[in-house]
């Protein structure tokens, strides 16, 4: 594959090639030369195109009907539930002009409340949906940024050593390092 950052702050997803490859100008996006039937494709959502990369790989999402929903439960519980709280806490401590210590504080709140919910769900198992999958790889650079949330905490003990699982991966490693 070829990364090709962009500065989205700068006006990146904005420029006419980014917008015919996605012209609602969000990242990230794909191109695959090989899509279905041997022709290109663009794809675009992330969570979208970790099914779309596990499909074409037949890898991180199991063939019994059960297990793939089992993914396909998670990867929807992540986009929805964990990402509106993560998204909307994010935006609010870094780019709404005026800090308003109380929304700030109530969608931490939510943050930590799904990270919970997370820690809960690694209870019995070692990762977010039994076997390893695209749900623990598309949350990993999500759990990254609110690390220093979870770690070192008495209420947290499944997260962490899930984390620690996913850092020992170097594929995980090198993934965070080339979208910093």
């Amino acid at each position: 594959y070829n990364l090709h950052k962009i500065d989205i702050f700068a006006g990146g997803a904005k420029t006419p090639q980014f917008l015919q490859l996605n012209p609602s100008g969000l990242s990230p996006v794909i191109s695959d030369s090989d899509g279905p039937d041997q022709k290109p494709i663009v794809v675009t959502q992330s969570w979208l195109i970790c099914v779309y990369l596990a499909d074409k790989a037949k890898t991180f999402v199991p063939a019994s009907e059960i297990g793939r929903l089992r993914v396909m439960e998670m990867m929807f519980h992540l986009a929805s539930d964990v990402m509106m709280a993560h998204t909307t806490h994010n935006t609010l401590i870094r780019f709404a002009p005026e800090k308003v210590p109380s929304i700030i504080g109530f969608y931490e709140q939510r943050v930590l409340a799904a990270l919970q919910d997370l820690d809960r769900r690694l209870g019995d198992r070692e990762y977010l949906a039994g076997d390893l999958s695209i749900a623990d790889f598309a949350f990993y650079p999500v759990y990254c940024r609110r690390r220093a949330l979870v770690e070192g905490r008495p209420d947290f003990a499944n997260l962490p050593r899930w984390a620690r699982l996913m850092d020992a991966r170097p594929a995980c490693k090198r993934g965070i390092e080339i979208t910093q």
